[in-house]
């Protein structure tokens, strides 16, 4: 049986915590960190999750990888438009990472394949037969300069 569980930690460097995270519906978890430095990313992150559970718990299931794009783009329109409402949200941005098994059981069980969907520098990783594989590519400056030779990953 499949078990998920959603936990955020402020972390050791930044005073707040910006990250949400969610598991829900047979097969489901979300997580979403808040652009550190700027303006309202615990707002973005957190809103996001929510659109995200809104959206998918009103598709038609299985959840491929056409919902999980509809839900994040649907999540991007709202955080642009609270960012155009409140001028202290201005700015506000988030990453995001969730993964959907494709066959998720009532119970809980995964029966198939899962699928995803991935914006920015929250990995999401494949833990199988004890050996744990990155399968998302940063979408960041730095991963930019490494894939283009200019540093290394140890730099």
């Amino acid at each position: 049986m499949a078990e998920s569980f959603a936990y955020t930690d402020v972390g050791r460097v930044r005073p707040t915590n910006e990250d949400s995270a969610l598991c829900f519906a047979p097969g489901v978890a979300v997580v979403a960190d808040g652009m550190g430095g700027r303006a309202a990313g615990e707002v973005a992150s957190s809103l996001l999750v929510q659109t995200v559970r809104e959206f998918l718990e009103k598709a038609p299931r299985p959840w491929g990888e056409e919902a999980l794009r509809q839900a994040v783009a649907l999540a991007n329109e709202k955080i642009l438009a609270e960012a155009e409402k409140y001028p202290a949200c201005e700015g506000m941005g988030t990453t995001a990472t969730l993964v959907s098994y494709a066959d998720a059981g009532v119970d809980g069980n995964a029966g198939g394949e899962a699928v995803w969907a991935h914006v920015g520098d929250s990995r999401m990783y494949l833990l199988r037969g004890g050996e744990l594989r990155q399968i998302t590519r940063d979408h960041s400056y730095v991963e930019g300069l490494v894939e283009s030779g200019s540093i290394t990953e140890a730099e």
